[in-house]
């Protein structure tokens, strides 16, 4: 009796230790596949955070990229205004230069035939002025007359040279001169001194200040005049020449 329930004591025991054994393995296989689980979510977690964090930086990248073609995309605008505006103006230059370049078109078929009826007049006006510096005027002349026939000399040139010989002439009127010349008297040739008083008078006198004489225009010879107004000549040059103090002279004009 005693030993059945000894027995039966014994197998309660052995059953409870079992059932331990069981709970502690089950207890021990729950802790592992917790810890398997907590490990593989935080591996989640953390490549998702990775993930979010790429994404942010593309995000950002992105964002960025779009102000930078924005900004491009403002300046290129710019940048087109301006050109549109200086593509305006030089059209507008064009379009001056074209009339400009028709209104000399004009002026040269009107200024170089002028230029010509000028230069003849200034010829004939020189072949009737009284008779000074002959060489002097006769070069000018021909260089103005060869300048108005040279292709390659521009208009503007052509000009300017009329208007320096034109000047050059209107300028002998303001000058008064005496000069040592031979001149063509009664057949002979003959050392003279010529005063020229602009181009109001021209006058001679001979070297050894007696003989006095003047030019008439209407004749265009050389006249004999009284030999009174020797003297006055001789005063008259001597005063051109600061060789006496300025006085008033009296002369046939």
């Amino acid at each position: 009796m005693e030993t059945d329930m000894l027995k039966s004591e014994r197998f309660k025991r052995l059953v409870v230790l079992s059932l331990l054994c069981v709970a502690t393995q089950a207890a021990a296989v729950d802790v592992d596949s917790v810890q398997e689980a907590t490990v593989s979510a935080l591996a989640r977690e953390q490549k998702s955070q990775q993930q979010t964090d790429s994404w942010s930086a593309e995000k950002q990248a992105l964002a960025n990229s779009i102000l930078d073609q924005k900004t491009r995309l403002q300046w290129n605008r710019y940048q087109n205004r301006q050109y549109q505006e200086y593509i305006k103006l030089k059209e507008e230059q064009l379009v001056a230069l074209r009339e400009q370049k028709e209104s000399m078109r004009q002026l040269r078929m009107a200024l170089e035939p002028y230029l010509d009826q000028v230069l003849d007049n200034l010829a004939r006006f020189a072949a009737a002025d009284l008779p000074f510096l002959p060489e002097e005027r006769a070069d000018r002349l021909a260089f103005l007359r060869e300048s108005l026939g040279d292709p390659e000399l521009a208009l503007g040139e052509k000009l300017r040279r009329i208007l320096e010989g034109l000047k050059v002439e209107a300028e002998y009127g303001n000058h008064i001169e005496v000069t040592s010349e031979k001149l063509e008297l009664e057949g002979q040739s003959t050392q003279v001194e010529v005063l020229r008083l602009g181009r109001v008078g021209l006058f001679y006198l001979t070297k050894d200040g007696t003989s006095p004489g003047v030019w008439n225009a209407a004749g265009k010879s050389w006249v004999r005049l009284e030999e009174k107004y020797a003297a006055p000549l001789r005063s008259t040059m001597d005063i051109v020449e600061r060789k006496r103090a300025a006085e008033l002279v009296e002369l046939p004009l």
